[in-house]
């Protein structure tokens, strides 16, 4: 696998980034996504196991201020995790299926089922189309869902370390690692890395960084991102080591960014917290 940074261990932390605010009260948080068009953040609340088919699942809605809009937004979920908009709809990873929410009258429209998903975890859209990818964590694959609905197997293999949180950048996508072989209590044989995946070609990595990955954003040219094994958020700058951002968190999972605010949104899975920091 091609490495395109050398970056042997990451890099002290400079002054953290100051704490802006931070919201309790939630059910296992695991995606916090800021949609623009709607200056909303939207938070998945998994609400037991993260593969229990319960329905005990739900969305909230809070303000880049910090705001409680809507402690369950939608209800009826399993497990929600990655989430992502396009064309008026929310589209949320649900386990085995996706979830598509008409946002304006906050009502699910449609459960596409994903035939052989075991752990549906990110979504990012390609296109103008609604076209989706979405990551499956244990299976070890990233399915394309088109604008009808159709499932194809996109990218899947040991190669692509179990990926987590999805980001799409200048059409180019780039994966978080969990790691590979992972089983269904969450171990991996290995530790993950952070990708760049095109398509007939090897995964490149993005550094020598290790962990068990889950959210991925980037704000300006650096990347974020969420490290479970450390209970970390590390950032990636050009030419530079790894950084180490915050840190003391348990089951920090698919981070949010907003770029107007400059705020980073930690979902903090394990203590039922969403905290917002100013970068």
């Amino acid at each position: 696998m091609k490495l395109l940074l050398i970056l042997l261990m990451a890099a002290p932390a400079s002054a953290a980034p100051k704490l802006a605010w931070q919201l309790s009260g939630f059910e296992q948080p695991e995606s916090a996504y800021y949609e623009p068009l709607a200056k909303t953040v939207y938070v998945s609340n998994v609400s037991g196991a993260p593969d229990a088919r319960d329905g005990k699942g739900w969305i909230s809605t809070v303000s880049p201020q910090g705001k409680l809009l809507a402690a369950k937004w939608v209800e009826g979920l399993d497990a929600p995790k990655g989430l992502r908009a396009c064309a008026g709809r929310l589209y949320a990873a649900d386990i085995d299926r996706v979830v598509v929410i008409e946002i304006d009258r906050r009502r699910v429209l449609n459960r596409i089922p994903v035939p052989g998903a075991q752990m549906l975890n990110d979504i990012v859209v390609l296109d103008l189309d609604c076209t989706l990818l979405v990551s499956d964590t244990f299976a070890g694959r990233i399915y394309r869902i088109s604008a009808d609905a159709k499932v194809t197997v996109w990218r899947e293999g040991a190669e692509i370390m179990s990926p987590n949180g999805l980001f799409l950048d200048g059409g180019t996508l780039y994966a978080a690692g969990w790691g590979a072989g992972v089983s269904p209590d969450w171990k991996a044989r290995e530790d993950g890395m952070l990708l760049r995946l095109e398509p007939g070609k090897p995964p490149a990595g993005l550094a020598a960084l290790r962990g068990n990955f889950d959210g991925l954003e980037k704000a300006g040219d650096d990347w974020l991102v969420s490290d479970w094994k450390t209970g970390a958020v590390y950032r990636l700058a050009p030419k530079k080591k790894p950084e180490l951002l915050l840190k003391g968190f348990k089951g920090p999972a698919d981070l949010g960014y907003s770029a107007p605010d400059k705020l980073l949104l930690v979902p903090r899975m394990g203590e039922n917290k969403l905290s917002a920091y100013k970068l």
